[in-house]
């Protein structure tokens, strides 16, 4: 699967995904950068559905009051 930027300000031209489709996960990701740099991610393990508390997933303004 290709992904391609809405956003043509990114440093990045595409992404691609390489998807396991018997286990509907992904196993890899390429960013091709605009400026030729390639990066490869390799998912080695992924445990889906794992309970995480609501409070992972905000951000708290207070523990970071340099950024506005």
């Amino acid at each position: 699967m290709v992904l391609l930027p809405t956003d043509k300000s990114k440093p990045f031209s595409k992404v691609l995904l390489y998807i396991d489709k018997t286990a509907n996960s992904i196993i890899s990701a390429n960013v091709v950068e605009k400026n030729g740099n390639k990066y490869v991610y390799t998912v080695n393990s992924l445990k889906p559905n794992v309970a995480m508390p609501d409070a992972q997933f905000s951000f708290n303004k207070a523990s970071y009051p340099v950024w506005k």
